[in-house]
């Protein structure tokens, strides 16, 4: 069928085989794991060496390390695109005119019915929830986020300053978000 054996490596069952001319790979393959003899057949990836990146920011050493728990450092050292991603932060306030969130962050929705100041959190979580999902990273100043370039932060204050929300602002916080276009929804809550 046009296929040849281009190596094979009996310790670990494996057969490397030269895909037949106008024959997709993934197709082939296919075909292949329904012969009898075979008991899987896959194209051959490839894999390649992970590099890291370790941001200039000046909170990430001491006091961010969560983001090496979720191999961030990997992410930012790597040649990935980042999508656009709309991520709703359903928290207390968010100060939409932090540095590391300036041009991250849409214009704050309340469902509180408190006052906002912006930039006088007395409960500052979701100021730091945004900052972990949008900071711009690698600019030495605060901290990093796990933004690669394509996140809009939706802050939506479902809880008050204390840190506290009725289940009614937190469902309309999240009915919002779904309305008009969250990709994802973030909720820190317990």
């Amino acid at each position: 069928k046009g296929s040849a054996v281009l190596r094979s490596n009996p310790k670990l069952g494996v057969i490397i085989m030269k895909v037949p001319k106008g024959r997709f790979a993934d197709e082939f393959a296919t075909e292949v794991a329904m012969e009898p003899w075979a008991d899987y057949a896959e194209p051959n990836g490839y894999l390649y060496a992970s590099y890291y990146s370790i941001p200039d920011d000046d909170d990430f050493g001491d006091h961010q390390w969560n983001l090496f728990a979720t191999t961030m450092p990997f992410v930012w050292g790597g040649d990935f695109l980042s999508p656009s991603v709309t991520v709703a932060v359903i928290d207390t306030r968010v100060d939409v005119e932090h540095p590391d969130l300036m041009g991250q962050v849409d214009d704050l929705v309340d469902f509180t019915g408190s006052p906002y100041l912006p930039g006088e959190a007395d409960y500052p979580h979701g100021t730091h929830v945004a900052g972990i999902i949008g900071a711009v990273t690698d600019n030495n100043s605060y901290m990093a986020g796990m933004n690669l370039g394509g996140i809009t932060i939706m802050p939506l204050r479902g809880l008050k300053d204390d840190g506290y929300g009725s289940y009614e602002q937190i469902a309309s916080a999240i009915q919002y978000a779904a309305d008009n276009g969250a990709d994802i929804i973030n909720l820190s809550l317990g």
